[in-house]
């Protein structure tokens, strides 16, 4: 097993750069349930000497019930005590931003993948353990090979 490799990108691949910062990319699909485990690997990894980051995209084909998942999701990441959340897109991704504010967890926002990037380019820190993870559509796989081509990006502090 340990030599086993995904066979498609995007689902649950572990990078640790050379600045320490480890990127899960998991941005290849997303329903609630993959959402709320890959949260708890998140946790997991991160365990209590690293910040857990959650980069998060809109789930797709909800239908009516979109907006409150995506609200659940928001909620077990404060729940979970994520250090970052950075919720990317559009009103699904504001309900994410929503059930997560005002919970300790600091929260940004971002309209798409450009601004998510720099938002993460100014503010990882070395040691940061970062979950990418969105329904396909949203275009995040992108976002994960970015932060993976970036090693030394980090320029905040701890």
């Amino acid at each position: 097993m340990s030599q086993a490799e995904a066979v498609s990108p995007g689902r649950m691949q572990v990078r640790t750069r050379a600045d320490g910062v480890t990127v899960i990319n998991d941005a290849y699909n997303a329903a609630p349930d993959a959402m709320r485990a890959a949260l708890r690997a998140l946790k997991a990894m991160a365990g209590n000497g690293r910040r857990a980051v959650a980069v998060l995209g809109e789930m797709a084909d909800l239908g009516e019930h979109a907006a409150q998942v995506h609200r659940e999701i928001g909620q077990q990441v404060a729940e979970l005590g994520a250090g970052w959340l950075v919720a990317i897109g559009g009103a699904d991704a504001g309900q994410y931003a929503d059930a997560a504010a005002g919970t300790g967890t600091t929260v940004d926002r971002a309209a798409n993948v450009a601004e998510a990037w720099e938002l993460l380019r100014d503010g990882l820190r070395p040691g940061d353990v970062v979950l990418v993870k969105a329904a396909d559509s949203a275009g995040l796989l992108a976002l994960a090979d970015k932060l993976n081509e970036e090693p030394g990006a980090v320029t905040a502090q701890a």
